[in-house]
């Protein structure tokens, strides 16, 4: 496994008490030397080299902490690449740097496996992990020297971190509270193989199926590397995009091929083909005339159609008629508009009774309590659905065409219950919904409560936390761990489980001692009582009283 932590330098000697052995990368000679001296104070051997000191000197120093007399190297540039020392239990990431190799060659340093060594720690002072992901990350290197993406490995289209600075997904969720993430190997595979999946149709190793031509024959087929996916039985091939091919045939018919060389689209009367982007195909007929073909629905369209984007979820718009994306396609009615979409996460709702839920009222069944709501799941090419009832985790159930039900979760595959084609079914279905619903009901009440027991312990651990200050700003901590990181102008002493922080001049709020704000700081002064009762100051000299929870 890879344990990442992401620890503040006072609280960093605490979790590295138990000698294990380590290499950190300094910005400076002297920063280096001031976090040796840290060390060396907190009793543990450590040593600074760069390019001062001496080459003997150097050799001697890092055959000492091969051999184990000295357990932490600090450097500057020293050994970013070409330094093996498999038994090196944590890399501590005191610089930053925009190079995608420069942090791949740092943390490298502690990811050889070793006899005894069960884990690396990697302590990120700079949050290099925000901008580059784990080092567990699979990188599209083709596309990055193909310059399709950035150099440090990330595309344009992918989530913005903090300050707007693009990041690539992490395998678990970042907790300020906890400063850190632990993934198993486990956790690590199935996080690729869900990558894999939600990964956009467009980036889904888009550049590996080629054309190739027969010398004798003069036609064409199509390869991924040195494998070929099909003979050579084509009269041209236009364009290969999206893992699709643009072909024409010997019948002079042209047509869409998949990975497989399964013909997914066909047509006659065609003069060229040409992929764009956003997942659609140009066709030029022989009369001169543009076709706009959607590679999802295989809808044809006369001019390209207005996208509309709903997170992951997008719908074609045209003449005020809006249409899905899916392969069983839903057309609304003329007369929706914007105001009858709800974007739910992952999920949009479209009220319309007119669309191509014309017969919902004829079928609607008791446990159907939204008729006339259409639904689109993220990700979800295959059909629409009709949406059926919302339940107490946020969850949903929707039906299909077909009369199957299922149950949807956010991030999850959909699951089916059953279906409503027959008596005997309608009653089985009944009594899935009503055992689901009081399941997810219980699991939200046992989580809820759950998650209040652990945050009375928290803050009942946390009633002994004393203010402390790193130069000009002050925290809260109770021991070594922080509770409220060095952020405030001013922290008074907590009152129960509250207290008074300022964070401009004359700006004073109140936070709970785990470092959740309960009131903005925005007060010339407040006051916390014993009972939770706070007395805040107006800039008019008016005072107003609140209870806290």
């Amino acid at each position: 496994r890879v344990t990442i932590k992401s620890v503040r330098a006072n609280g960093l000697a605490a979790n590295l008490r138990n000698n294990k052995k380590g290499i950190v990368y300094a910005i400076s000679i002297d920063h280096a030397r001031k976090i040796a001296e840290y060390y060396c104070l907190q009793g543990m051997n450590t040593v600074a080299i760069d390019s001062k000191t001496p080459i003997a000197e150097r050799k001697r120093l890092v055959e000492d902490f091969k051999t184990g007399k000295v357990k932490v190297l600090v450097n500057v540039d020293v050994f970013s690449e070409g330094f093996d020392c498999p038994d090196v239990e944590f890399v501590q990431m005191a610089r930053p740097t925009l190079s995608l190799s420069k942090y791949l060659q740092q943390v490298g340093r502690g990811l050889r496996r070793s006899d005894g060594k069960e884990a690396c720690v990697l302590i990120d002072n700079v949050g290099l992990y925000r901008v580059f992901g784990l080092p567990t990350v699979e990188w599209d290197w083709d596309a990055m020297f193909n310059g399709e993406m950035s150099g440090r490995g990330i595309r344009p289209e992918q989530t913005q971190g903090e300050n707007g600075i693009a990041c690539l997904p992490v395998e678990a969720p970042f907790t300020d509270n906890e400063l850190e993430v632990i993934i198993s190997h486990n956790h690590l595979l199935a996080s690729i193989e869900e990558r894999k999946r939600m990964l956009p149709v467009a980036y889904q190793d888009v550049s590996k199926l080629k054309a190739w031509q027969d010398k004798e024959s003069g036609l064409w087929g199509l390869c991924r590397g040195k494998k070929k996916v099909t003979a050579a039985k084509y009269i041209t091939i236009f364009d290969c995009k999206y893992d699709m091919a643009a072909v024409r045939f010997q019948n002079k018919n042209c047509g869409v091929l998949s990975l497989s060389g399964e013909t997914l689209w066909e047509r006659p009367g065609c003069q060229s083909m040409k992929f764009m982007k956003n997942s659609f195909l140009l066709v030029k007929t022989s009369d001169e005339k543009e076709l706009y073909v959607d590679l999802h629905s295989r809808m044809i369209y006369n001019k390209k159609p207005q996208i509309k984007r709903y997170g992951n979820i997008e719908l074609l718009k045209m003449d005020n008629v809006y249409y899905s994306r899916t392969r069983t396609m839903y057309i609304s009615s003329p007369y929706i508009t914007p105001g009858n979409l709800f974007y739910r996460g992952f999920y949009l709702i479209l009220f319309d009774t007119d669309g191509s839920l014309t017969s919902c009222h004829k079928n609607s069944k008791p446990y159907d309590k939204m008729c006339g709501y259409v639904c689109l799941l993220e990700n979800d090419h295959d059909s629409y659905y009709r949406m059926c009832c919302w339940l107490a985790d946020g969850s949903i159930v929707v039906k299909d065409k077909k009369g199957l039900y299922y149950h949807v979760e956010r991030g999850e595959q959909k699951k089916y219950i059953g279906c409503d084609t027959s008596i005997t079914d309608n009653s089985k279905l009944r009594e899935k919904l009503v055992q689901l619903k009081k399941q997810v009901t219980e699991n939200c009440i046992s989580e809820q409560t759950q998650q209040k027991e652990q945050q009375l312990k928290l803050l009942d651990l946390f009633r002994c936390a004393v203010p402390f200050r790193v130069g000009t700003k002050w925290g809260l901590k109770v021991g070594e761990r922080i509770t409220i990181p060095p952020i405030y102008r001013n922290i008074r002493p907590p009152v129960g489980k509250y207290c008074a922080v300022e964070k401009n001049c004359c700006q004073w709020g109140v936070a709970a001692v785990d470092g959740t704000i309960l009131i903005e700081p925005k007060y010339p002064n407040v006051a916390i009582g014993e009972q939770g009762t706070v007395t805040l100051t107006k800039v008019t000299g008016r005072k107003e009283r609140v209870k806290l929870p």
